[in-house]
C-alpha cells in the first residue's frame, strides 16, 4: 500500500516537473504581466518624482532665503537698537538745550526788569534835579526881588529894623530861608547820589547777567554742534535700516512666491497620487468593509507604541491636513529585526521595493516610486477594506500573492517621506481612509 502511494507521489511530481518544462516562458509571462505596475502608474510616479526635485531645489532656496532674511532680520535688530540709543542721545540734547533756553529766558527777563529799574533811576533823578533846579530858581528870585528893594544884604535887612524885636524877626527869617534853601538843595543831592549809585548797581548787574547770558548761549551752540552731530548718525542709521528693511521686503515676498510655487508643486503631485490611488482602487476590491478582527502589523508586539494617531496633525511645524493611517514605533526597530505583517489574509495588490536610502528625511525622496511610503505593500482583503503598510526598509512579498494573518511581508525602516524608523499603518474601505485602531488593538 506503501509503495503504490510512493508511486502516485513520485507520478504526480513528474506531472508537475514536465508541466513546468512545457510552461515555463507562459509562467515567466504571466507573473510578470501581474507583477509589473500600469505604465500609468509608473508614469505618474516617474512625474511624482520629478515635482519632488522640483520641491527640493524650493525647499532649498527657501532655506538660503530664509538664512538671508534670519541674517538681514538680526542686523535690522541690531540697528533700531543702536537708533534707539541715538533717539535717546537726541531726547537728552533737546532736554539740555530746553534747560538752557530756559536759563536764557529767566536772564532776558531779569535783564529787562534792570533796564526798566535803571530806565525808572534815571527818570527820579531828572525829578531831583528839576526839583533842585526849581529851588534855584526861587532863590534867585528872592534874591532878584529883595536887589529890586534895596534889600541887597542882611546887614542892610537888619539896619531897617525899626525895633529889636523887628531886628530879631528878619535875623530868623534871613537863617530861616537860607536854611530850609540850603535843607533842600541838600537833600536833593544825596536822593541824586543814591539814585546814581543804584544806577551803577543796575548797570553792573545787568553787565554780569548779559555776560552769564552768553556764557548760556555758548554752551547751547555747543550742545546744538553735538546734537547735530548725532542727528547726521541717526539720519544715516535710518537710511541703512530703510534700504534693510526694503531688502528685507524684497527677500520676503521672493519666499513667499517660493512658498506659493512649492505649494502648488505639492497640489500636483496630490493630484497624481490620487490619480495613482484611484488606479489601485480600481483593482481593489469593495463592499460592506467587514473584515473581522486584524492583527497587530508589527511582530514581535513587544516594544511598540503609537507614535502618531489618525487625523489632523502638525508635523515639522507645517500643518497637515490629514493622517490617514498612523505610525508604530518599537524600540530598537533602526537596528533592523523589527518585521511587519500582513493584518489579515489577503492578495497583495501593490508592491514598490526600489527606495534604498533608508535613513530619516524631511523631506520627499526623489526617486521614481510611491515616494510618500517609500518601499510599500498595499494587500486587499476583500469586502472593500485594503490594508497598506510603508516606510518598510525591505519588501519580502510580490504583487498578486496571497497572504495569511500574521505572515511577514517586510522589515520596519526608514524609506520614502519618513523622519524616523517606523511603520505607517493604513486602513481604507472603499478607498475612503479609516481608522486603523477601529480594527487592530495593541497587544
Amino acid at each position: 500500500m506503501k509503495t503504490k502511494f510512493k508511486s502516485v507521489v513520485a507520478l504526480l511530481m513528474c506531472l508537475v516537473f514536465v508541466a513546468s518544462l512545457a510552461f515555463p516562458f507562459a509562467y515567466a509571462k504571466n507573473y510578470g504581466e501581474y507583477t509589473k505596475d500600469d505604465p500609468e502608474i509608473v508614469q505618474r510616479k516617474e512625474q511624482i518624482a520629478a515635482l519632488d526635485k522640483e520641491i527640493q531645489e524650493s525647499k532649498e532656496k527657501q532655506a538660503s532665503l530664509q538664512k538671508e532674511i534670519d541674517a538681514a532680520s538680526e542686523k535690522a535688530s541690531a540697528l533700531q537698537k543702536q537708533i534707539d540709543s541715538v533717539q535717546s542721545e537726541i531726547d537728552a540734547y533737546n532736554k539740555k538745550i530746553n534747560l538752557l533756553n530756559s536759563q536764557i529766558g529767566a536772564l532776558n527777563n531779569q535783564i529787562s526788569a534792570i533796564e526798566t529799574s535803571v530806565k525808572e533811576t534815571e527818570n527820579k533823578m531828572e525829578v531831583q534835579k528839576s526839583a533842585i533846579a526849581e529851588t534855584q530858581k526861587l532863590l534867585g528870585q528872592r534874591l532878584r526881588a529883595m536887589y529890586m528893594t534895596g534889600n541887597v544884604s542882611t546887614v542892610e535887612i537888619i539896619l531897617d529894623a525899626d525895633s529889636f524885636e523887628s531886628l530879631l524877626t528878619r535875623l530868623e527869617l534871613v537863617a530861616q530861608i537860607a536854611a530850609h534853601d540850603n535843607k533842600i538843595v541838600e537833600q536833593l543831592q544825596a536822593e541824586i547820589k543814591e539814585l546814581n549809585e543804584m544806577k551803577k548797581q543796575l548797570e553792573e548787574k545787568k553787565v554780569q547777567l548779559e555776560e552769564n547770558k552768553e556764557d548760556i548761549k555758548k554752551a547751547r551752540t555747543e550742545v546744538e554742534e553735538d546734537k547735530s552731530v548725532v542727528v547726521s548718525k541717526k539720519v544715516d542709521l535710518d537710511a541703512k535700516k530703510s534700504k534693510l528693511t526694503s531688502y528685507l521686503s524684497g527677500l520676503s515676498k521672493d519666499n513667499r512666491e517660493l512658498k506659493s510655487y512649492e505649494a502648488s508643486l505639492k497640489a500636483k503631485q496630490d493630484a497624481y497620487e490620487a490619480q495613482i490611488d484611484a488606479m489601485i482602487n480600481g483593482i481593489a476590491s469593495h463592499g460592506s468593509g467587514s473584515v473581522g478582527s486584524m492583527v497587530w502589523p508589527v511582530s514581535p508586539t513587544s516594544g511598540c507604541w503609537v507614535s502618531s494617531g489618525y487625523g489632523y496633525r502638525t508635523m515639522g511645524g507645517e500643518s497637515q491636513s490629514n493622517h490617514k493611517g498612523v505610525d508604530i514605533c518599537r524600540s530598537g526597530a533602526s537596528s533592523g529585526g523589527t518585521n511587519i505583517v500582513a493584518s489579515a489574509s489577503g492578495t497583495v495588490i501593490y508592491v514598490s521595493n526600489e527606495c534604498g536610502h533608508n535613513y530619516p528625511k524631511s523631506y520627499r525622496y526623489q526617486d521614481p516610486h510611491y515616494s510618500t511610503y517609500g518601499n510599500c505593500v498595499f494587500i486587499d482583503h476583500g469586502n472593500g477594506v485594503v490594508t497598506r503598510y510603508g516606510h518598510m526598509s525591505s519588501v519580502s512579498v510580490y504583487k498578486g500573492q496571497h497572504v495569511s494573518a500574521g505572515q511577514k511581508i517586510g522589515v520596519m525602516g526608514c524609506t520614502g517621506y519618513s523622519t524616523g524608523f517606523h511603520l505607517h499603518f493604513e486602513v481604507r474601505v472603499n478607498g475612503n481612509p479609516a481608522n486603523p485602531m477601529n480594527y487592530i488593538k495593541l497587544g
